[in-house]
């Protein structure tokens, strides 16, 4: 295959472009992180501003010179984070009140009329509490009046919804009503009330808003290095925009009570869509209509948002010949909703370069694909972690041309000291295996160790032990997004994107649906309500772009607006998960959700012998070849099963470690055999092996003792020899966290075999007759050959856990220290 040629060869632009944070270092210490980087085989990175203290002043451009000079000299390559603090949008605090975000807010007044005329003060249209905590209530302004009458006492008839907005006089509404029990819903626009961190933010959905980052941030940047934009520089970054409406991941329209995003842009579509009186369906009521009210609503705010906040951005940046890229907040499914969210994933990652997502803070743990605490806000729904998060950003790469197949994650950031390079390898797999090809690595931190601020630091002025073999992570993660970039993905079933089933009040989510296809090996690609609209039917397949579909699954709904119904009646193969919406008129069957694996079964990407939950599959057809993913996504059970594939026969395993193509174990009749460790992937390509495959024969020694030393990270000389039996070390020392040298000797008549380390934390280096071997992860086989000399060495280095116990790292367990049980050796069986 042509790409493993390139791989072989080397021939191929990183992957790779690690945060680089700037605190304002003197440049002789950037230039030695530079050094650092491309010790380990780095050779981009994304400048990140946020901790400079001096962004866009004296300081800053001196620490920019010098980057832009030296990474040119040195033929690196690099992104620009956008904005003097996290999230963007704050434009370095330039943003003047008139194009700040504002928000529309509703207050309720339940009135008894006795028959007689009333008045109602509306000087203050707030609640009370709201506008004694916040003094910006005094500037609101009130947009809507409109009044309902009672079915019985505290029951709303909203078919009596009336707006009397022309009757306030001077803030003050004077009614004349019949004896009754009435609502009163005051509509106001405000300043108040949002996300207090990004109060001061520009206006989204304001393409004047975002101009002023524009002309703050970008034309500077452009105007001091536009010799370099393509070259050097190769592109901006956004981190995490929102709407910041309030805080949290969790803001759903129609059941939080909160402002909304508001402006006159919202306004004019509003007017053009809505009755004046169903303005209040965008808070309150819980009718068909007040759904479909609540839905238009959620695609006007997230539409404007794509276009003219990214789309605006991302022409900028296409039209000085760099690239814009970053991703949003999708926590919890937050890219569906308000507060951290864009309102919606697809509108607003439309106009970046590239499809991104982030892998932060605990997000996706091994094994954990449930609820669970960690540092983000409101835990880890680790299920959307697990199953969603990469599939927004795959999905989207595919079904949108312009992305060229490009999907970036930024990764591996406040997980905390107790993620080394082993999970670091797990968490990798787990991106490349679910379409991620472009990885910004968290973080090269160039601050005094230690640094408080998100660890893991990879460099960290030479303290994390572990980055020595950083490079052995690098290149085999570059390896493997190279290898899976520039193809297609042959996914056969479309999985409705849930945005406007929540909009519209139901609770049916794509992510159980996803993670069905995903443990029966199936995948499936997210489609949004705006892709569906451009689906063409041709026989039973349905058509978007160059994609083709044979199946389309909807999430729970028991209702849908009418105009999606209309788009979901269009395709010919529908299947509903658990219930049908009452108002769609379609076809379409309903299948429960315990029924779907037996439904997607015949869409197998391989057909595993055994049901494996745990054999996640990606597939990439290349120009020239099939290339598949198989990852063990279980770090507790091993798989041991036989898989039919396509073209099985023409098929070799490709190790991105060593770079070398390897025979496949076979059954009598042709079958894959698979066996796959806990932290262990296999790669499948089209092409002819360099070597045949060795595995383990019987057992044949255990190695009961041996000399240990050991090095703290923050030390140069190795202590004193200790006789070990190989147990764990944390017993005796449980803060200790560096380097332990073990040395032992193996028998006089073994000449070559398989050197099997049962458990070792966490990176393992095995030396023999002078030769090294490098392993960052499980499982710890090392084949030796022809061996001269019995002296065995192995190093093993630590995380810096232990030693740091820093707020981070609570949330994953600190592990054993050391070699955990006796080496075995092993002799080879080759097939």
């Amino acid at each position: 295959m042509n790409v493993l040629d390139e791989l072989k060869q080397d021939r191929f632009a990183s992957h790779l472009w690690p945060f680089f944070w700037q605190h304002g270092e003197d440049t002789k210490v950037l230039e030695e992180y530079l050094n650092a980087m491309q010790s380990q085989g780095l050779s981009c990175f994304c400048v990140e501003s946020r901790p400079h203290p001096d962004f866009l002043q004296e300081g800053w451009w001196k620490t920019m010179d010098f980057l832009v000079e030296e990474a040119r000299k040195r033929g690196m390559k690099f992104w620009i984070l956008d904005d003097a603090k996290f999230p963007t949008g704050y434009a370095n605090g330039q943003v003047p009140d008139s194009l700040k975000k504002r928000y529309l807010q509703i207050h309720q007044y339940d009135l008894l009329s006795q028959g007689f005329p009333i008045e109602q003060d509306l000087s203050v249209p707030a609640r009370v509490m709201e506008f004694i905590k916040d003094p910006r209530h005094r500037n609101d302004q009130i947009e809507k009046v409109i009044l309902a009458r009672h079915l019985t006492a505290g029951v709303i008839d909203w078919s009596t919804l009336k707006e009397i907005t022309d009757q306030v006089s001077d803030r003050t509404l004077r009614l004349d009503l019949e004896k009754g029990y009435y609502s009163l819903f005051v509509i106001y626009q405000t300043a108040a009330g949002a996300e207090e961190s990004t109060r001061d933010y520009l206006d989204p959905m304001n393409p004047q808003a975002t101009q002023v980052l524009i002309d703050t941030v970008y034309e500077p940047h452009y105007a001091r290095y536009k010799d370099e934009y393509g070259k050097t520089i190769q592109g901006m970054f956004s981190d995490e925009p929102r709407f910041g409406n309030v805080k949290g991941p969790y803001e759903v329209i129609g059941v939080s009570d909160m402002p909304l995003p508001f402006n006159e842009y919202v306004r004019q579509a509003l007017k053009q869509e809505l009755a004046p009186e169903e303005w209040v369906y965008l808070f309150k009521g819980n009718t068909d209509r007040a759904k479909d009210v609540r839905a238009l609503y959620m695609g006007i705010v997230s539409d404007l948002f794509g276009r003219h906040f990214s789309k605006v951005l991302g022409d900028w940046c296409r039209a000085h010949g760099i690239l814009y890229i970053g991703h949003l907040i999708e926590d919890n499914e937050a890219h569906a909703r308000l507060g951290y969210g864009p309102g919606h994933y697809f509108k607003a990652i439309n106009g970046f370069d590239m499809a991104g997502i982030d892998i932060i803070g605990g997000q996706v743990v091994p094994g954990m694909d449930f609820h669970h605490d960690a540092y983000m806000t409101g835990g880890s729904s680790g299920d959307f972690f697990h199953y969603t998060l990469p599939r927004l950003a795959a999905s989207e790469a595919k079904l949108n041309p312009a992305k060229k197949g490009r999907v970036m994650c930024e990764a591996f950031g406040a997980y905390g000291w107790s993620e080394g390079l082993k999970l670091m390898k797990w968490i990798t797999d787990f991106m490349i295996s679910h379409g991620i090809n472009y990885i910004v690595p968290h973080a090269f931190d160039p601050k005094k160790f230690p640094d408080w601020d998100c660890p893991p630091h990879f460099y960290a002025h030479g303290m994390n032990p572990q980055f020595k073999h950083f490079g052995v992570w690098s290149r085999y993660a570059d390896r493997l997004a190279h290898l899976f970039s520039d193809g297609t993905h042959p996914s056969r079933i479309g999985v409705l994107y849930h945005a406007v089933g929540e909009w519209s009040g139901n609770e049916g989510k794509d992510t159980p649906i996803l993670k069905v296809l995903e443990q029966n090996q199936v995948d499936g690609t997210l489609i949004s309500e705006d892709y569906l609209k451009q689906a063409r039917v041709e026989g039973d397949q349905y058509v978007i772009g160059n994609n083709r579909f044979d199946l389309l699954i909807i999430p729970a709904a028991s209702y849908l607006p009418a105009w999606l119904n209309e788009q979901i009646a269009r395709i010919p193969n529908v299947v509903f998960v658990d219930e049908k919406p009452a108002n769609y008129l379609g076809s379409g069957s309903v299948v429960f959700l315990d029924e779907l694996g037996k439904l997607v079964r015949p869409y197998q990407e391989v057909v595993p012998a055994d049901q494996v939950p745990s054999l996640h599959v990606w597939a990439c057809q290349k120009e020239d070849g099939q290339v598949y993913f198989l990852m063990n996504t279980s770090i507790i059970d091993t798989i041991d099963t036989a898989i039919e594939v396509e073209n099985a026969e023409k098929l070799a395993s490709y190790d991105a470690f060593t770079n070398t193509v390897k025979a496949l174990p076979r059954t009598d009749d042709g079958q894959i055999l698979v066996h796959l460790e806990p932290f262990e992937s296999l790669i499948l390509v089209e092409d002819d092996p360099d070597e045949e495959p060795i595995e383990a024969g019987e057992k044949i020694a255990v190695i009961e003792k041996g000399l240990v030393r050991k090095k703290p990270f923050n030390t140069d000389p190795f202590g004193p020899a200790a006789v070990t039996d190989f147990q764990d070390l944390s017993l005796e020392d449980p803060r200790f966290s560096g380097t332990l040298l073990y040395q032992f000797t193996l028998p006089e008549d073994f000449k070559s075999g398989i050197l099997h380390l049962p458990q070792a934390f966490e990176t393992v280096t095995v030396t023999v007759d002078g030769k090294e071997q490098t392993r960052i992860a499980p499982p710890y086989h090392f084949v030796l050959k022809e061996i001269k000399d019995p002296h065995v060495q192995v190093e093993v280095i630590t995380t810096l856990a232990r030693s740091q116990r820093e707020l981070f790292s609570q949330f994953i367990p600190s592990e054993p220290i050391g070699l955990c049980g006796a080496p075995e050796l092993y002799s080879i069986q080759s097939r």
